[in-house]
């Protein structure tokens, strides 16, 4: 503290600030001066704290701590550094010292404590403790580790008498306020607002940029699945991308392929239907189907399975059932079953081989009933003879029967039937 008397020495209400404090500190802690330069300069006042149109002094009110003067960020070569330091003194609220061992030591920190303090702004002075012990001078054991300069130590009262005071402190050391904690302390003196405000809208923004940074994930999570989806239905080989294509083309819901109309993919389903039967139809030789025409090998399974395709493909044109009946009965001829003491064990897969199979057994049964289906072979209705009309009346009935047994048991019987009576009348 100097010895003059700075109590009374106040600037005019109405002064204006350039920067929002002046950081001091001994260039062995330059490390800690860019990080809280950083940390104020960046910090954007809360909207709600209803920050008033100026502030302590007279300066007009930010949005941001903004600027903060640092002597290696201000200063330029070519100026004596001693005025330029002594005009961003007066142009600067607060005076932020950071304090360790080496500040404590350091002459131009406690010059530039003494020259803020003579402008009648010793009130002002925040010290920010990264290292050593405060009060270590007054105390049993080594001075060394002092880190309050001389000058915070100790203020003048209105009478000139230098007493000792306790300077307002953050502290940032290992098990005390922490970065963060620290940082809101210094700039809750600064705004004249309590820490806790402060501490509580750190915590609800922290809360925030984490529900933005979740967000944010999921939003590019669901951009990146949205685009793969989009790769397999343009055409992409990935996993899942032909089950993908065939859901999307069944309802409809292709974005980049054309989905043909009804009607084309009908008209390609009978094209390919036709192509197909007139295959089969080719492969006949005699009364079996060849599945090589060119060898002329006889084969149960395959005659089945091509009279199967013949009558189940959709659309196509079926040859008369003259066609196909020798085609049907050819599997039953006698010198193809394969049976011993009147049971049937099968179809031999091809002629020569005398193991039955079930499958050609499977294949025949599955195209004989594709061939007593109805809509395969459309009968006509017969015409009506002239001159005769006739009349059908159908009536189905049914009786039951019960016979006593021995034992008490009884027999139920249920008889079915059905009563037809036609009626015909021939005119004259």
């Amino acid at each position: 503290m100097n010895a003059v008397n700075t109590v009374d020495a106040v600037e005019s209400p109405d002064y204006e600030y350039k920067y929002w404090a002046f950081i001091s500190y001994s260039h062995r802690d330059e490390r800690w001066a860019r990080w809280l330069h950083h940390a104020l300069e960046t910090y954007r006042i809360p909207k709600r704290l209803n920050f008033p149109t100026s502030t302590r002094g007279g300066g007009p009110a930010n949005d941001r701590i903004y600027p903060v003067f640092r002597d290696r960020d201000e200063l330029s070569g070519g100026f004596d550094l001693s005025e330029r330091i002594t005009a961003a003194l007066k142009q600067s609220r607060f005076l932020i010292v950071i304090c360790s061992p080496s500040a404590s030591k350091s002459r131009h920190v406690c010059d530039e404590i003494d020259t803020f303090e003579s402008l009648g702004r010793e009130h002002r002075v925040l010290c920010f403790i990264v290292d050593g012990e405060p009060g270590a001078s007054s105390s049993p054991g080594p001075a060394a580790a002092e880190c309050l300069p001389p000058p915070v130590r100790t203020r003048r009262t209105r009478d000139g008498a230098l007493v000792p005071c306790e300077p307002i402190a953050a502290d940032v050391r290992e098990g005390k306020d922490g970065r963060t904690n620290a940082k809101l302390k210094l700039i809750a003196e600064m705004l004249e607002v309590p820490f806790d405000v402060l501490k509580q809208r750190e915590g609800r923004r922290r809360l925030r940029r984490r529900l933005q940074l979740a967000g944010a994930t999921l939003a590019v999570c669901v951009a990146a699945l949205a685009s793969y989806l989009l790769a397999l239905d343009a055409g992409f080989r990935g996993p899942g991308g032909t089950t993908l294509r065939r859901v999307a083309d069944r309802h409809g819901m292709s974005l980049l392929r054309p989905v043909p109309a009804n009607a084309i993919v009908a008209d390609k389903a009978r094209e390919l239907s036709t192509r197909l039967a007139q295959q089969i139809v080719s492969a006949r030789k005699g009364d079996w189907l060849l599945s090589n025409p060119n060898d002329g090998i006889v084969m149960v399974w395959s005659h089945a399975q091509g009279l199967f395709g013949l009558l189940s493909a959709p659309d196509a044109t079926v040859p008369a059932a003259e066609w196909l009946a020798p085609l049907l009965t050819a599997p039953f001829t006698s010198d193809q079953k394969i049976e011993r003491d009147a049971v049937k064990y099968g179809w031999l897969a091809e002629s020569g081989d005398p193991s039955p199979m079930a499958p050609p057994t499977l294949w025949t049964a599955m195209s004989l009933a594709a061939a007593l289906r109805v809509d395969r072979f459309p009968r006509r209705a017969p015409e009506p003879r002239r001159g005769r009309t006739s009349s059908t009346f159908r009536r189905r009935w049914t009786r039951t029967t019960r016979t006593r047994q021995e034992g008490g048991l009884y027999l139920r019987i249920r008889w079915t039937g059905r009563t037809t009576i036609r009626m015909r009348q021939r005119s004259r």
